[in-house]
């Protein structure tokens, strides 16, 4: 969403347009530049570019400002809880070795999950098996009540960047 779309830079007057309009006209763009990319490129390339047309789809009527504008109302919200932690990790494709074990979501996923996980046990919020615990009702209340009140709530974005894009 923070990028500017090719599809929508070749329109002349995107800003100006209705909504509908903007839809209409940058989904003719990709229609334009799916059709040179399958002549004049391999299949890989065909098929990378159908999935990003496909990613950009549900922000193709928002302009550039309308979508940072929606970005930043979203990292204001996320200011509003204090405790909220942002875990992610970025993966360069180009640079990822093919045939490991895992691909780049799941190591990148395996990063955000570590990395939460230490946040959690750092502040003492895992569950720890070896602590012996009241378990009359009032007692869980008062736990249930006080780990409500010191455990962060961390956000997981996978982020991954990708500089073959063409």
């Amino acid at each position: 969403m923070h990028r500017s779309y090719a599809e929508q830079d070749s329109v002349p007057g995107f800003d100006s347009l209705s909504p509908a309009d903007r839809r209409k006209e940058a989904e003719t763009s990709i229609r334009r530049r799916a059709g040179v990319i399958g002549v004049t490129g391999n299949k890989d390339k065909v098929k990378a570019y159908r999935r990003e047309a496909n990613s950009i789809r549900p922000y193709l009527h928002l302009t550039l400002s309308q979508r940072r504008e929606c970005l930043t109302a979203l990292a204001r919200k996320l200011t509003e809880f204090p405790e909220v932690r942002i875990f992610a990790d970025a993966i360069s494709k180009p640079d990822f070795v093919p045939g490991s074990l895992a691909t780049p979501y799941e190591m990148a996923f395996e990063q955000v999950i570590t990395r939460s996980q230490t946040c959690l046990s750092a502040k003492g919020d895992l569950a720890d098996p070896s602590r012996a615990r009241d378990s009359s009702p009032q007692a869980e209340e008062s736990v249930q009540r006080e780990a409500s009140l010191r455990r962060p709530n961390p956000v997981a974005l996978l982020l991954t960047t990708s500089s073959d894009r063409g």
